[in-house]
């Protein structure tokens, strides 16, 4: 496997201090923050053209990734569905999964709740990768990856205006979200190959939906933020924002970050 693992670290990092990891597998990269027991990140790995079927070779190639340390594990992957609470139920998670498709037979099943346990986060995690990681880690959390973005999207509503797309971009890929009169109407995942696909999808929401142009907001955060200026989208929409959101994350002193900075949980994760 290529050697293209890059870790960012504290001035003072100490692989003792390491207390648990967070582990956002993407569709072709991955981040692991290392943080300490007050829940500093004191390191960051980050690994472009990521093969998850690599994974064990990765944590075995590091000293503080092999030193079987508590894990939160994000899959950012398409296998997830949002379930009402007034419906959810504790073991159903397969049922509700195949609605969204075909599941592979040997998978394991999570949910999260979230917005105060008024929907939970249903995803899968297939036997293999989950092997992987208990193999090494001995406490496990699993979480679908999209739940920073959907536990921020909670928390900041009151700041959402009557008719609001808000889109998080990554690896070509992005969730969508539609929040008409601070109420999620629509969440989903697109492939995002550039603007274009973004403008795309938000104007086939926008006419799905029967959102006004004149009023609703378009809000973007983007790990490169760089590629979608703007003023290209002012073409076509009044409000337009590109963003970063409010930090909950705290990194030690002198930590060094990472390219690209804007990734969305390298300034909020789910706490």
């Amino acid at each position: 496997m290529e050697n293209n693992l890059k870790v960012f670290k504290s001035d003072k990092f100490d692989a003792n201090d390491a207390s648990n990891l967070s582990l956002f597998l993407y569709p072709s990269s991955i981040h692991i923050f290392v943080k300490d027991k007050e829940m500093v990140n004191i390191a960051q790995y980050y690994q472009p053209n990521f093969d998850w079927n690599r994974l064990e070779n990765l944590i075995e190639s590091d000293t503080v990734l092999s030193s079987n340390l508590p894990a939160s594990v994000f899959l950012h992957h398409e296998s997830f569905c949002l379930v009402p609470d007034d419906v959810f139920s504790k073991g159903k998670e397969a049922t509700y999964l195949s609605f969204t498709g075909s599941l592979e037979d040997s998978s394991s099943f999570f949910s999260t709740s979230l917005d105060k346990n008024t929907v939970h986060l249903v995803s899968s995690i297939s036997a293999g990768l989950k092997r992987t990681i208990e193999n090494h880690f001995p406490v496990t959390s699993y979480h679908h990856g999209s739940v920073s973005f959907l536990s921020y999207l909670f928390k900041e509503r009151l700041y959402q205006i009557g008719q609001e797309i808000l889109i998080s971009v990554f690896d070509k890929q992005g969730y969508f979200a539609v929040s008409v009169y601070q109420d999620l109407t629509v969440f989903n995942r697109f492939e995002i190959k550039g603007k274009e696909d973004v403008l795309k999808y938000a104007m086939v929401l926008i006419s799905q939906l029967k959102l006004d142009l004149n009023l609703v907001r378009l809000s973007i955060f983007a790990d490169k933020s760089e590629a979608f200026p703007k003023e290209y989208f002012e073409q076509y929409l009044h409000h337009v924002r590109i963003l970063k959101p409010f930090g909950n994350q705290k990194y030690a002193f002198g930590f060094d970050h990472p390219e690209p900075s804007n990734l969305f949980e390298s300034s909020w994760q789910m706490d």
